[in-house]
């Protein structure tokens, strides 16, 4: 403020002043920007769990260390289960060898049929000649009887082998049926042992190892937990009156972009979904930026400030 007495009297009243500075406005669009604090997540990790009950052999990872798809991150000891593929694969040799006898016998068993219904109809001759003598009084009643009895058990003969041939096709099933199992088993201890060797699924890193060399571990014991770096995300909570020009910009396909300087370096994310609940007394609802460059320096539980860029507005 400046006083001064130009043209008054001592006893003037002092004159007031101020310093002004002007602007010039121009009309336009311009993009608001929206503070925001946002928490790392990792919507993609995963606990390993053991698939078979074994000892841990060897675990030649690390807690925070960053693996490549299919990095061998747990071995456990799979000499039980070779014992047991073996004899799975001996069931099967066993089944194999039972289903080539059954078809070999069966050719056997058809060619005795064919020689047993030549029997029988030599035993029918024979009888016929019988009683043309018995009736001739040629023959005792006997030596009839002797060749009825030879007749009836060389037909109970060929009845016999008629069975065996015709229950050929059901012991056939019942042998591939066995067969079918021991090879789903045989199948199922190969993968057994397959999974004794825990790899990474997915680029990714490896949150926590909770098993060392020596531990037994059952089916469904957690092993170790990882995450893609790749796939991160922010979690930042959006007051409502914000949410109408959010949901405007999905509609249009330009979904905004927040920007973070973390540890010195630059955090891009781009806003990708909108939660579907809010919880009472809260003022706004929570959005799901997914990060697209710099997640090498982001860790999930992290709180990170943001700064979202809005649509553009008329200025």
């Amino acid at each position: 403020v400046r006083y001064g007495s130009a043209g008054k009297g001592a006893g003037a009243a002092p004159e007031p002043a101020w310093r002004v500075q002007a602007v010039e406005v121009h009309p336009g669009r311009v993009a608001p920007h929206l503070w925001l604090y946002g928490t790392v997540e990792a919507p993609r990790q995963i606990e390993l769990e053991a698939a078979v009950a074994a000892e841990v052999a060897q675990v030649p990872i690390r807690e925070g260390q960053t693996v490549a798809a299919g990095k061998t991150l747990v071995m456990l000891d799979d000499r039980d289960l070779t014992l047991i593929l073996s004899q799975r694969e001996a069931e099967l040799r066993d089944l194999d060898a039972q289903i080539a006898s059954e078809q070999a016998r069966h050719v056997v068993q058809r060619e005795a049929l064919r020689r047993e219904q030549a029997l029988l109809a030599l035993a029918e001759r024979a009888l016929e000649r019988a009683l043309d003598l018995n009736r001739r009084n040629m023959t005792s009643e006997a030596a009839l009887d002797e060749a009825r009895q030879a007749l009836e058990r060389q037909a109970l003969a060929v009845e016999m082998r008629q069975l065996e041939v015709s229950d050929h096709p059901t012991r056939l099933a019942q042998l591939q049926a066995r067969r079918a199992r021991a090879e789903a088993l045989r199948d199922q201890a190969r993968l057994d042992r397959e999974r004794a060797i825990v790899a990474a699924p997915f680029p990714g890193l490896v949150v926590r190892v909770r098993v060392a060399p020596g531990d037994r571990v059952r089916v469904g014991d957690p092993l170790l937990a990882l995450y893609p770096v790749a796939d991160l995300e922010l979690r930042a909570q959006i007051p409502f009156r914000y949410l109408p020009a959010l949901r405007a910009a999905q509609a249009a396909d330009t979904p905004p972009v927040a920007t973070a300087l973390v540890d010195g370096q630059p955090v891009q994310a781009v806003l990708e979904r909108l939660g579907g609940q809010t919880d009472p007394g809260r003022g706004g609802l929570d959005a799901l930026l997914r990060v697209t460059a710099g997640a090498d320096v982001l860790a999930p539980g992290r709180v990170v400030a943001l700064t979202l860029d809005l649509p553009p507005a008329l200025g």
